[in-house]
């Protein structure tokens, strides 16, 4: 079963997280970065395409988000995390 997180950037909301445990692999979290429609448009939060990362479950899930983030280039001083 998949928990969802809402991913806001300054206030307006750029994604959605899921995150469910790995079918396969036990210890591992699947997270699914779904980009909020319409797409927010601004130069340091832009999230064009879905992304998808797996992480150890002993890593906090909102800090597994913000480093899948930063990874696609988003600025991730002004982005919060919440259930």
């Amino acid at each position: 079963m998949a928990n969802c997180y809402h991913v806001d950037y300054q206030g307006r909301r750029l994604a959605e997280a899921h995150v469910s445990p790995h079918p396969h692999y036990q210890g591992r979290l699947t997270i699914s970065l779904i980009p909020a429609e319409p797409a927010l448009s601004s130069a340091d939060a832009c999230l064009k395409k879905a992304l998808y990362g797996h992480f150890a479950d002993s890593k906090p899930v909102v800090e597994a988000i913000l480093e899948m983030l930063a990874a696609a280039g988003v600025a991730t001083g002004h982005v919060s995390v919440a259930p």
